[in-house]
């Protein structure tokens, strides 16, 4: 795995991912993801070779992808009633009821395209042209 989870919270600082295991299963799909958009130049068996400034940028790219993928998971589970989350919003004690006010991520209402856009557009502005000049391409090849 390029991306751990000690790298997550100690170098990237995340915190939208709460635990180890979810970060794994999140962060396999999103170093697949990198992978694919780099053409298979971005490997786990090649990443050793890439200057140290790109690893950095494919594990931050593959720990932003993470969580968007995260977010939009929660935001499914809180949608089917999986889970419940927010701050309680009304309480009644007769016949018990409650109602959640629940935060939306920017992610929530999002397709499978948009969702596909968003994470394109990500690696895009991560992993692609910086001044002028695209590391990725350049420095795998």
């Amino acid at each position: 795995m390029i991306a751990t989870y000690q790298y997550y919270t100690d170098e990237y600082c995340g915190k939208r991912i709460p635990g180890a295991d979810d970060f794994e299963q999140f962060s396999i799909q999103a170093q697949r993801d990198v992978e694919s958009f780099t053409l298979y130049r971005v490997q786990e068996d090649k990443f050793q070779n890439l200057p140290e400034k790109v690893q950095i940028q494919v594990k931050d790219c593959i720990c932003t992808v993470a969580e968007i993928e995260y977010a939009v998971e929660q935001n499914e589970k809180v949608a089917q009633g999986a889970i419940q989350s927010g701050v309680v919003k009304s309480r009644s004690a007769g016949a018990v009821s409650e109602s959640y006010d629940i935060p939306k991520s920017q992610y929530a209402d999002m397709s499978y395209q948009e969702l596909e856009r968003t994470k394109r557009l990500v690696m895009q502005k991560m992993l692609l042209p910086r001044e002028g000049v695209n590391l990725i391409s350049r420095v795998i090849r």
